[in-house]
């Protein structure tokens, strides 16, 4: 089961002590509960369990230092925030995977090709599912994952199968998004490459030989 812990309620409140002196400043922890774990069974992927609420008192010095409406923006946006991972498997593979992304909180989109549309894709934890066609071109994908940030921008773009692991890495550029650029990946994809690149690590390896036809 994973779970996350806030440690800073939104509706946090304040309540003056009778001599005016301090205040209270009250934290509420929440557990975030998978939806799996709801006996009702409903349709958000996550509900909110209330716990104990922590009371600190605070001196008059110290609210002017801390209980103001900037420190509260603050806190709020430093919140994690659910990250958009895209996910690219042109072959029906990667649905643990994208089930333990989702349980994380991640919003899971998937690219797949049309062939692959009817597969068993866990279906349940994905935000969206595209199917390119067979034949498409590289320009296509790129194409499509624009179309994706628009509305949401991927934070981790990932390959579930070694074939799509120069095309996510030309994704990634394409967005900007941090991670394997398509030089290092075509070294995964590549006997050459990968030869030169042990090579010069100091790994030893046989002569490349281009095959005949």
């Amino acid at each position: 089961m994973v779970r996350e812990r806030s440690c800073l309620d939104l509706g946090a409140q304040r309540s003056a002590q009778h001599d005016g002196s301090s205040s209270e400043f009250r934290f509420q922890a929440v557990d975030l509960v998978p939806e799996s774990l709801r006996p009702d069974g409903g349709t958000p992927n996550h509900i909110q369990k209330e716990r104990p609420v922590y009371t600190i008192l605070l001196t008059k010095r110290q609210q002017s230092c801390i209980l103001t409406p900037t420190f509260l923006a603050v806190m709020v946006e430093a919140r994690p925030k659910p990250l958009n991972v895209v996910c690219f498997a042109t072959f029906f593979k990667g649905g643990d995977f994208m089930r333990e992304c989702y349980e994380r909180g991640c919003r899971v989109v998937l690219i797949t090709k049309e062939k692959m549309l009817e597969e068993d894709w866990p279906r349940d934890v994905l935000d969206d599912l595209f199917a390119v066609p067979n034949d498409a071109p590289v320009e296509l994908f790129l194409d499509l994952v624009s179309h994706i940030a628009s509305h949401a921008k991927p934070d981790r773009i990932i390959a579930l199968e070694e074939f799509d692991v120069v095309m996510a890495a030309l994704a990634r550029e394409h967005l900007c998004v941090a991670g394997m650029g398509s030089v290092t990946a075509k070294t995964f994809r590549d006997k050459l490459s990968m030869s030169v690149k042990a090579r010069a690590a100091g790994i030893k390896v046989p002569e490349f030989v281009p095959g005949r036809r």
